[in-house]
């Protein structure tokens, strides 16, 4: 089980992968409170792209690609207020 911690500037939440291969991503988040969801997405290369479905109902995107100093990061998006964007990024490298 891989745990990492992503930055956003909305807040931390904490992503726990339960699962790469074959370009699959998959596993579950939580944030700083109870809330949680569930990670589906895929990784291609340097680029990510994943949607987590938060346990209040609201589910973000998350578009990403690993920049020149390993960490991850890009944009995400309220899904239900598409206006509603926030940058992420890793606070790992790979």
């Amino acid at each position: 089980m891989i745990r990492r911690t992503v930055r956003s500037d909305r807040g931390a939440s904490a992503l726990r992968s339960g699962g790469q291969g074959e370009g699959k991503l998959t596993g579950t988040a939580r944030t700083g409170s109870a809330t949680t969801g569930t990670i589906d997405g895929f990784v291609d290369g340097s680029y990510l792209s994943f949607v987590i479905a938060w346990s209040d109902g609201s589910r973000g995107r998350y578009i990403g690609s690993r920049g020149a100093d390993g960490r991850l990061g890009g944009v995400s998006t309220d899904l239900t207020h598409p206006s509603s964007q926030a940058t992420w990024y890793t606070t790992w490298t790979f």
